[in-house]
């Protein structure tokens, strides 16, 4: 299993923040069928059956600091460094980098 940790600094409100995280797990629940949930300032993802089956993620928000970790199946770890490159642009454009 290949891995994606990003950490990025941010100046908005925890509670924007969070906002922002969960208005971009709705577009990907909407897109992939993706189920998310928060517990705390903690947010898990978990891909349904299909090509990411087995893929997870989990957001975390701090107070001048979101994590974003992102747990690929073997099969989609060929494109790790694209799907990097891509939620990295989808983090910069939530937090208005």
């Amino acid at each position: 299993m290949s891995a994606i940790l990003i950490r990025q600094k941010h100046g908005l409100a925890r509670d924007e923040v969070r906002a922002r995280a969960e208005g971009l797990a709705r577009r990907i629940e909407q897109r992939l069928r993706v189920s998310w949930a928060w517990q705390g300032d903690e947010m898990t993802l978990t891909a349904p059956p299909g090509p990411a089956r087995g893929a997870t993620g989990r957001v975390r928000v701090a107070r001048e600091e979101v994590e974003v970790e992102v747990r690929l199946p073997l099969a989609l770890s060929p494109m790790r460094r694209l799907l990097e490159g891509k939620l990295r642009e989808k983090i910069d454009a939530a937090l208005g980098r």
